[in-house]
């Protein structure tokens, strides 16, 4: 489940860094399809394409990045 798409971000992160750092990444298969200054425009970019698809990341080395965890579970 996107293993393709997170092992072409990590090989390609030092170059991404050169020029997008801070910005949201979209990965389709090995395709970069944009760089976004946001996730929400990012996702957007996205929205014809079926979830699971495609993967977002923010461009950061490792030792910076936050992981966030989104999760579609409602307590009422």
């Amino acid at each position: 489940m996107l293993t393709k798409e997170f092992e072409y971000y990590k090989a390609h992160l030092s170059e991404f860094l050169q020029k997008h750092r801070g910005e949201f990444v979209v990965i389709q298969g090995e395709t970069v399809k944009g760089f976004y200054p946001t996730e929400e425009i990012a996702l957007r970019s996205m929205a014809e394409q079926e979830l699971g698809t495609f993967f977002v990341k923010v461009c950061l080395p490792p030792d910076e990045t936050v992981i966030e965890f989104h999760s579609r579970v409602s307590f009422a």
